[in-house]
């Protein structure tokens, strides 16, 4: 059924451009399906009368999504851009004031490799150690010390880690809906938790969606609601957002 209704929407693609006299072009069109399976079903979707490409991977939103929603390829797709704006800022900036490098770095977002969704991100610590390797990096660059005895951990914050970042903005997009303050339905994906109201601490406890899979599990709401528990009442509580990012 699925496969069929796919079917329809590409001859409904085809009759459209006959109507406005248009025309796509099939070899640019590739189509990639999603599955755990180690054999997942294989489809042939036709389009313009080619049958389309079967690809593992595609860019899509500003991510690289792959069939196992596995985040390889965007890890490693980020890390290469930021590395490159890296090399490109110590080409020219190499013997600036610190100020100078830690401004630059941070408007050009080298410093914290960014997936450009808040749903969807890499949760194992591998992959997250790889895009916070080019924030280590930039911060020995910003301070110019490469001695292998020290550490830049405690430059690291003047930059701010990357993890952090899509934390809070993960957090901060959670307050939003909560709040009906963007335009997503609140009662449809998060659910205030029957134990709310009863104790203090726990006036704003949502319930955790249920999941089998990781992959949902690591998803925006499964994962934030996690995260949203952890807070105090106090962080929780704020009526105005511009309280509520303070405090991160």
């Amino acid at each position: 059924m699925v496969m069929e209704t796919l079917q329809k929407d590409t001859q409904t693609l085809e009759a459209w451009q006959d109507c406005w006299k248009m025309s796509f072009n099939p070899t640019k069109c590739s189509i990639m399906e999603i599955s755990l399976k180690n054999k997942p079903p294989h489809t042939d979707y036709n389009f313009c009368g080619q049958v389309l490409h079967q690809a593992s991977s595609h860019p899509y939103l500003g991510i690289q999504l792959d069939s196992k929603l596995s985040w390889n390829e965007d890890v490693s797709s980020t890390v290469k851009k930021a590395n490159r704006t890296l090399g490109f800022i110590k080409r020219n900036l190499w013997f600036c004031p610190k100020e100078v490098k830690g401004n630059r770095i941070y408007n050009t977002g080298a410093s914290c490799p960014e997936l450009c969704i808040l749903c969807l991100g890499p949760i194992k610590r591998v992959k997250i150690n790889k895009l916070e390797s080019v924030q280590r990096k930039a911060a020995r660059f910003c301070v110019g010390n490469y001695r292998r005895d020290s550490s830049v951990n405690a430059s690291r914050p003047w930059l701010g880690l990357a993890s952090k970042y899509r934390e809070r903005n993960r957090l901060t997009m959670f307050y939003k809906i909560l709040n009906e303050m963007v335009g997503i339905n609140r009662e449809e994906h998060i659910k205030i938790s029957s134990a709310a109201g009863k104790r203090r601490n726990l006036c704003q406890h949502v319930e955790i969606p249920f999941s089998r899979k990781e992959v949902y599990r690591n998803s925006f709401f499964p994962r934030t609601s996690r995260a949203w528990n952890g807070l105090n009442n106090q962080v929780v509580s704020k009526s105005i957002i511009e309280e509520f990012k303070k405090i991160f």
